[in-house]
């Protein structure tokens, strides 16, 4: 007689597979493979060399956004290739920290952070070496680059009803020049005013000084104080010419002292505030270097206009830039150059036959009218 088995028929049988649990042993698993050691090492090598060659080229290179990405990300994979780095080696970098005697650090970690602390506090302090491989890391950027657009601001009568009115004027090739005969260093002589729909003048915005007070110094022990009719002729007829015996004494009305100040040297905000609430008004641009001769406009091609011949080299007339604005309707305007004036400053007109005119028409680079408060 076969003895009875206790075993259950079932015995043997595999059950099957659950994914959920499948899955949670697989996560260790998982969990281990991406903290190894191997894998902790080689992430903290390949990051530093890009940490490494992208902050290189930082250094030597302009900047640029990309650049800068590459960086910033290949930064953050080294801290975390460093973190599996210490959780594998922690114990080891300890062992560089302690000294033979308990809670002394050890020598070489003492000088390895007083190299790391001696480094910060130098580039903290700007000591004279940091210093100057940060100037030559500047001047390495910097070769070939376009020079930085820097602006001065004029600030001037801003107590009008009106809107501000702001011009962003940037400097062309030929806002300033040195005259060759003389050596004199020359800047444009310039005026903004406005103007209704009918061309009536309604106020000034800015005048340069000279010009302002119609009299520029000779240069003599008196500094005498000379009118020179054909600097701005378009503006000066606008407020008014008062007849001299030649033409050369002619003389407008001064410009108050809160809308005039020194000639600009560079690019320049000029900010002032039209006095008259309203609609629709033209904002005029006028400028013009004495000395800036051409193959028309020579010293000897108008010997009968004395302002002209003898009235302080005026040379190429002055160019006249005008925009139409609308407050609360477009903000921004942009100027262009709708003629010159007379090269004698006979009258106030404005001639659109700018065929004869050259480097007057680069002494700015762009004008661009803004409207409104800020």
């Amino acid at each position: 007689m076969t003895p009875s088995s206790s075993r259950s028929p079932l015995d043997g049988l595999t059950p099957p597979a659950d994914p959920a649990n499948a899955s949670v042993r697989k996560l260790p698993r998982l969990l281990t493979w991406f903290t190894s050691r191997k894998l902790g090492s080689l992430l903290t090598g390949l990051s530093f060399l890009v940490v490494a060659v992208s902050g290189v080229l930082s250094f030597f290179s302009a900047y640029t956004e990309r650049l800068a990405g590459v960086h910033t990300i290949a930064g953050f994979s080294f801290i975390a290739a460093a973190l599996i780095h210490i959780f594998h080696n922690g114990s080891t970098w300890l062992r560089y920290v302690r000294g033979r005697i308990t809670l002394l650090p050890s020598r070489v970690f003492l000088v390895a952070f007083a190299v790391t602390a001696g480094l910060l506090a130098a580039s903290y302090q700007g000591v004279r070496p940091v210093l100057a491989l940060l100037a030559w890391g500047a001047a390495c950027r910097s070769t070939g680059a376009p020079p930085k657009t820097t602006y001065d601001k004029l600030i001037l009568d801003v107590g009008g009803q009106g809107p501000l009115v702001s011009l962003d004027v940037k400097v062309g090739p030929f806002f300033r020049f040195t005259e060759p005969t003389y050596g004199f260093e020359i800047t444009p002589q310039m005026a903004v005013w406005t103007e209704d729909e009918q061309g009536h003048l309604l106020d000034t915005l800015y005048v340069t000084r000279d010009e302002g007070r119609s009299g520029y110094d000779e240069g003599d022990e008196k500094h005498t104080l000379s009118p020179r009719p054909a600097a701005l002729p378009v503006w000066s007829h606008a407020i008014g010419i008062q007849r001299g015996a030649t033409p050369m004494l002619d003389r407008h009305a001064p410009a108050p002292d809160v809308v005039s100040s020194a000639s600009p040297t560079d690019n320049v905000y000029i900010v002032g505030r039209a006095h008259k609430a309203g609609g629709r008004f033209a904002v005029l641009l006028e400028l013009n270097s004495s000395f800036d001769y051409n193959d028309y406009y020579r010293r000897d091609s108008f010997p009968d206009e004395v302002a002209y011949s003898d009235g302080g080299n005026p040379a190429q007339p002055s160019v006249v830039y005008r925009a139409w604005v609308e407050p609360g309707s477009s903000r921004f305007a942009l100027m262009t150059p709708i003629g010159h004036g007379h090269h004698a400053g006979a009258d106030g007109k404005i001639d659109p036959d700018l065929s004869h005119m050259t480097t007057a028409l680069e002494i700015v680079d762009r004008v661009v009218v803004e409207v409104g408060d800020r």
